[in-house]
């Protein structure tokens, strides 16, 4: 794993974990513990990014093919007022 990783899971064969990268768009790799050898298993952002602040750990399914996770977004709504 790197610097700033979050382990969050095992593979279904227990070769690999997942790391987690807390940014946004937050970043998950599947790293496997023999060799190193990372590969992105999936980029987290949703359609509209604009406001979102943080998006949570995901769980994965024990398969690998499904996963639910949190985001945080503030909504600022500005109006503007002429005459």
């Amino acid at each position: 794993m790197e610097p700033g990783e979050q382990p969050i899971g095992w593979t279904a064969d227990a070769a690999s974990i997942y790391a987690y990268r807390p940014t946004v768009p937050a970043r998950v790799f599947r790293v496997e513990l023999a060799t190193g050898k990372r590969q992105l298993w999936k980029e987290l952002t949703p359609a509209d990014p604009v406001g979102v602040y943080f998006i949570r750990p995901p769980h994965i399914a024990a398969d690998g093919k499904s996963y639910r996770t949190t985001m945080g977004a503030s909504c600022l709504i500005c109006t503007l007022l002429t005459d």
